[in-house]
């Protein structure tokens, strides 16, 4: 690919992130809802909580491909010696940066199990704190092996148990944490119950017990819970700004999503309830997105005079804000499987 081409195709991209958090939010939400009941639909860019498909049921499809209840989660077990290194790292892309972060770390001795996110750019490496003294040395070697990191937390073997306590009383609950934000379960179930109702209705009742519709669910998982963690990101810095949103600008907003999907307030609401959402559930979902389109339009993107120029300060905001952000995952098997996912892009796409 040349030059140009990479660089109008990583534009696009960034303008793509950028437009799904800056341009009317709420209303895409809201009609999302009911794109579904028209000719040509079918859409999964915002979910919505329906009845799953009848007969299916998550445990007993996880039995059969012979995996664990995603609510479960699946802890990792430390020894009396293993401590982790967080690092944040640049440059990542794909499979084959994991493979190479592997191969810089193989000549230290200690390293017990190496994790890497592609998607947030940072690494968890887990490793003998008798054996391996100087954890300085593991971005040391990732910088070494060409991708510069830097190490951002160190967890004891005490740390990591506390860790693991509060990951098994919480992952019930939540899936993740971004700071203090934590992200509960029963929207990331929420979300993916809906989207699996409407491929259903596309494909048939009987999609999610083949091979293509487990792969399916896995990726929409991931999808959904990345999204949610973009999300809690950003409210961790809205949240820290203290900035806030007047009641009536809800209120606004909820017009303008019930004015977009054609109906009438309580058809509207007899439409939330034929797919097992709530009113107050949905309108809490509309509060936050608004709050975000309003602080980014006020704070962030205020003075910009073309996407161009939103594009880049979004970016940096963004960005750094991610670096900053502290993710830790209650759900274990939800965080690998992102990482797996993540990694299966193409270099450089």
């Amino acid at each position: 690919m040349s030059e140009k081409k990479l660089i109008s195709s990583k534009q696009g991209k960034m303008l793509a992130v950028l437009a799904a958090f800056t341009v009317m939010l709420v209303i895409v939400f809201g009609y999302n809802t009911f794109s579904g009941d028209k000719p040509g639909g079918t859409t999964v860019t915002e979910y919505r909580k329906q009845a799953p498909p009848p007969g299916w049921n998550d445990k007993a499809a996880s039995k059969k491909d012979g995996r664990q209840d995603s609510r479960t989660a699946s802890l990792v077990s430390f020894s009396a010696d293993t401590s982790k290194a967080v690092l944040n790292v640049k440059g990542l892309s794909c499979s084959s940066c994991i493979q190479n972060i592997k191969d810089a770390l193989a000549g230290i001795q200690g390293i017990e199990d190496i994790l890497v996110d592609i998607s947030r750019g940072s690494a968890q490496i887990y490793y003998n704190s008798r054996t391996l003294k100087e954890p300085d040395r593991i971005a040391q070697a990732v910088t070494a092996g060409g991708y510069p990191a830097a190490l951002i937390k160190t967890y004891s073997s005490g740390d990591l148990r506390k860790e693991e306590a509060v990951a098994a009383s919480k992952a019930r609950y939540y899936i993740a944490s971004v700071g203090g934000w934590d992200i509960a379960r029963s929207d990331m179930d929420t979300q993916l119950d809906h989207a699996k109702r409407r491929y259903a209705k596309t494909y048939g009742e009987n999609l999610f017990f083949t091979t293509q519709g487990i792969a399916l669910v896995d990726n929409l998982r991931v999808q959904i819970v990345s999204r949610l963690i973009d999300e809690g990101i950003m409210m961790q810095e809205i949240t820290k700004a203290g900035y806030k949103v007047d009641a009536r600008a809800v209120d606004d907003e909820l017009q303008k999503v019930v004015q977009q999907s054609g109906r009438g307030p309580e058809e509207f609401k007899t439409a939330l309830a034929e797919n097992a959402m709530t009113f107050e559930y949905f309108s809490k979902r509309v509060e936050t997105q608004t709050l975000i389109n309003r602080y980014l339009e006020e704070n962030i993107l205020r003075g910009a005079s073309n996407d161009v120029e939103k594009q880049s300060l979004f970016t940096s905001w963004f960005n750094n804000a991610k670096i900053l952000a502290e993710v830790s995952y209650y759900d274990k098997d939800l965080e690998r499987l992102v990482q797996q996912l993540s990694a299966r892009g193409g270099c450089g796409g």
